[in-house]
Protein backbone atom coordinates (compact mmCIF):
# COMPACT_ATOMS: atom_id res chain seq x y z
CA UNK A 1 0.00 0.00 0.00
CA UNK A 2 1.13 3.50 -0.67
CA UNK A 3 2.08 5.82 2.17
CA UNK A 4 -0.76 8.22 1.32
CA UNK A 5 -3.34 5.47 1.78
CA UNK A 6 -1.99 4.41 5.18
CA UNK A 7 -2.64 7.92 6.56
CA UNK A 8 -6.44 7.50 6.39
CA UNK A 9 -8.70 6.58 9.27
CA UNK A 10 -12.45 5.97 9.52
CA UNK A 11 -13.23 9.66 10.05
CA UNK A 12 -11.35 10.99 7.01
CA UNK A 13 -13.10 12.21 3.90
CA UNK A 14 -14.58 9.12 2.23
CA UNK A 15 -14.47 10.60 -1.25
CA UNK A 16 -10.72 10.99 -0.96
CA UNK A 17 -10.41 7.55 0.63
CA UNK A 18 -12.00 5.88 -2.41
CA UNK A 19 -10.28 8.08 -5.01
CA UNK A 20 -6.63 7.93 -3.88
CA UNK A 21 -4.81 5.01 -5.54
CA UNK A 22 -3.72 2.62 -2.71
CA UNK A 23 -2.45 -0.22 -4.91
CA UNK A 24 -0.53 -0.77 -8.11
CA UNK A 25 -1.73 -3.54 -10.40
CA UNK A 26 0.28 -4.46 -13.50
CA UNK A 27 2.10 -1.15 -13.24
CA UNK A 28 -1.10 0.92 -12.96
CA UNK A 29 -1.94 2.86 -9.76
CA UNK A 30 -5.62 2.12 -8.97
CA UNK A 31 -8.05 3.69 -6.52
CA UNK A 32 -10.78 1.66 -4.87
CA UNK A 33 -13.32 3.41 -7.13
CA UNK A 34 -11.27 2.46 -10.21
CA UNK A 35 -11.12 -1.17 -9.11
CA UNK A 36 -14.87 -1.27 -8.51
CA UNK A 37 -16.23 0.74 -11.45
CA UNK A 38 -13.58 0.34 -14.14
CA UNK A 39 -12.47 -3.24 -13.52
CA UNK A 40 -15.13 -5.20 -11.57
CA UNK A 41 -18.13 -3.47 -13.13
CA UNK A 42 -16.76 -3.75 -16.67
CA UNK A 43 -15.92 -0.06 -17.10
CA UNK A 44 -19.37 1.23 -16.19
CA UNK A 45 -19.75 4.92 -15.39
CA UNK A 46 -20.16 5.32 -11.62
CA UNK A 47 -23.26 7.54 -12.00
CA UNK A 48 -24.89 5.74 -14.93
CA UNK A 49 -27.21 3.50 -12.86
CA UNK A 50 -25.46 0.46 -14.31
CA UNK A 51 -26.60 1.28 -17.84
CA UNK A 52 -23.91 3.68 -19.10
CA UNK A 53 -20.43 2.44 -19.98
CA UNK A 54 -17.47 4.77 -19.61
CA UNK A 55 -16.68 5.89 -23.18
CA UNK A 56 -13.16 7.00 -22.17
CA UNK A 57 -11.82 3.72 -20.77
CA UNK A 58 -8.03 3.57 -20.85
CA UNK A 59 -6.13 0.81 -22.65
CA UNK A 60 -5.32 -0.69 -19.23
CA UNK A 61 -9.00 -0.80 -18.27
CA UNK A 62 -10.08 -2.21 -21.64
CA UNK A 63 -7.48 -4.97 -21.23
CA UNK A 64 -8.31 -5.86 -17.59
CA UNK A 65 -12.01 -5.09 -17.07
CA UNK A 66 -14.37 -7.97 -16.49
CA UNK A 67 -16.51 -8.80 -19.50
CA UNK A 68 -19.38 -10.22 -17.44
CA UNK A 69 -20.52 -8.11 -14.49
CA UNK A 70 -21.62 -10.06 -11.43
CA UNK A 71 -24.06 -7.91 -9.42
CA UNK A 72 -22.96 -9.64 -6.21
CA UNK A 73 -19.85 -7.44 -6.34
CA UNK A 74 -21.97 -4.74 -4.67
CA UNK A 75 -22.36 -7.01 -1.63
CA UNK A 76 -18.69 -7.97 -1.50
CA UNK A 77 -17.35 -4.40 -1.83
CA UNK A 78 -18.69 -2.53 1.14
CA UNK A 79 -17.82 1.00 2.29
CA UNK A 80 -18.96 0.41 5.87
CA UNK A 81 -21.92 2.79 5.75
CA UNK A 82 -24.96 1.73 7.74
CA UNK A 83 -26.99 1.34 4.54
CA UNK A 84 -24.44 -0.61 2.51
CA UNK A 85 -25.56 -4.16 1.88
CA UNK A 86 -23.71 -6.56 4.13
CA UNK A 87 -21.85 -9.47 2.60
CA UNK A 88 -23.99 -11.87 4.56
CA UNK A 89 -27.19 -13.72 3.87
CA UNK A 90 -30.50 -11.90 4.01
CA UNK A 91 -33.66 -13.69 4.94
CA UNK A 92 -37.16 -13.02 3.70
CA UNK A 93 -38.37 -11.70 7.05
CA UNK A 94 -35.73 -8.92 6.89
CA UNK A 95 -36.63 -7.94 3.35
CA UNK A 96 -40.32 -8.54 2.58
CA UNK A 97 -43.37 -6.87 4.04
CA UNK A 98 -46.85 -7.15 2.47
CA UNK A 99 -45.51 -8.33 -0.90
CA UNK A 100 -42.94 -5.54 -1.13
CA UNK A 101 -39.21 -6.25 -1.03
CA UNK A 102 -37.31 -3.48 0.77
CA UNK A 103 -33.76 -3.59 -0.51
CA UNK A 104 -30.65 -1.41 -0.04
CA UNK A 105 -30.72 1.84 -2.03
CA UNK A 106 -27.47 0.80 -3.68
CA UNK A 107 -29.55 -1.61 -5.80
CA UNK A 108 -31.37 1.44 -7.19
CA UNK A 109 -28.13 3.32 -7.91
CA UNK A 110 -26.76 0.34 -9.87
CA UNK A 111 -30.04 -1.24 -11.01
CA UNK A 112 -28.67 -1.89 -14.50
CA UNK A 113 -26.07 -4.20 -12.93
CA UNK A 114 -28.96 -6.22 -11.51
CA UNK A 115 -31.19 -6.17 -14.58
CA UNK A 116 -33.61 -3.52 -13.27
CA UNK A 117 -36.49 -4.25 -10.89
CA UNK A 118 -37.24 -7.63 -12.42
CA UNK A 119 -33.56 -8.57 -12.13
CA UNK A 120 -33.56 -7.61 -8.44
CA UNK A 121 -36.63 -9.82 -7.84
CA UNK A 122 -34.94 -12.63 -9.78
CA UNK A 123 -31.78 -12.25 -7.66
CA UNK A 124 -33.80 -12.38 -4.42
CA UNK A 125 -35.50 -15.57 -5.61
CA UNK A 126 -32.32 -17.16 -7.01
CA UNK A 127 -30.55 -16.89 -3.67
CA UNK A 128 -33.64 -18.03 -1.71
CA UNK A 129 -34.07 -14.71 0.09
CA UNK A 130 -37.79 -14.63 -0.74
CA UNK A 131 -40.50 -17.04 -1.74
CA UNK A 132 -40.99 -16.79 -5.56
CA UNK A 133 -44.62 -15.72 -5.08
CA UNK A 134 -43.99 -13.35 -2.15
CA UNK A 135 -42.70 -10.25 -3.95
CA UNK A 136 -44.75 -8.09 -6.27
CA UNK A 137 -42.94 -4.76 -5.74
CA UNK A 138 -39.41 -3.56 -4.97
CA UNK A 139 -38.84 -0.47 -2.84
CA UNK A 140 -35.51 1.03 -1.90
CA UNK A 141 -34.58 1.86 1.69
CA UNK A 142 -33.30 5.34 2.54
CA UNK A 143 -29.52 5.58 2.54
CA UNK A 144 -27.70 6.15 5.83
CA UNK A 145 -24.07 7.26 5.27
CA UNK A 146 -23.05 7.00 8.92
CA UNK A 147 -20.31 4.47 9.60
CA UNK A 148 -21.41 1.09 10.94
CA UNK A 149 -18.19 -0.87 10.95
CA UNK A 150 -19.21 -3.07 13.90
CA UNK A 151 -21.93 -4.69 11.77
CA UNK A 152 -19.28 -6.36 9.61
CA UNK A 153 -16.88 -7.82 12.15
CA UNK A 154 -18.48 -11.25 12.71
Amino acid sequence: MSASFSNFNATDDRRRFFSVPPVTVAGEALSLDAIEHRIHRGSQWKYGLGYVPNPFASAFVRRHRLADRDPRIHFALNCGAASCPAALAYDGEMVVEDGTAYVPRLLLWYRGDFGGGSGIRRLLREYDVVDPDAVSRVRYREYDRSLALDAFRD
